[in-house]
């Protein structure tokens, strides 16, 4: 790991940062934050919504936004309330996913009892 990884180790969510101590994922893996390296989530975390882990949806503003799934993503801050208007996900509500250390916007997280994240393709790297 290197200098920035264990000094970001610090600032993180602590259920993130006890899930990369614990070593409950492979050490290779990881999603970070394309902007600064911040880990956000692992690919163990994958998931597959209306049958695909990826997604490619335009917003009311004429933005297409191109997003993968994952059941957790630790490594995000959460922003403002939950919206149920223009979901792409049907009773799913929404709220903006920003990094946890840069904040810039990485994606949204969807709610409905259960939830799950999805993450901009753009704004994120494999580890």
């Amino acid at each position: 790991m290197t200098d920035t990884h264990v000094e970001e180790q610090e600032t993180l969510d602590p259920r993130l940062k006890e899930r990369l101590e614990k070593g409950d994922h492979p050490k290779e893996g990881y999603i970070f934050c394309l902007a600064c390296s911040h880990v956000l989530a692992h690919v163990d975390d994958r998931l597959s919504v209306d049958g695909s882990h990826e997604h490619i949806f335009n917003n009311p503003h004429g933005f297409t936004h191109h997003f993968g799934c994952y059941q957790e993503a630790l490594g995000c801050a959460i922003e403002g309330p939950a919206v149920a208007a223009d979901s792409w996900f049907p009773g799913y509500l929404w709220r903006l996913a920003t990094c946890g250390d840069c904040q810039q916007h990485i994606g949204w997280l969807f709610e409905h009892g259960d939830h799950f994240y999805g993450l901009l393709v753009d704004r994120i790297q494999a580890g």
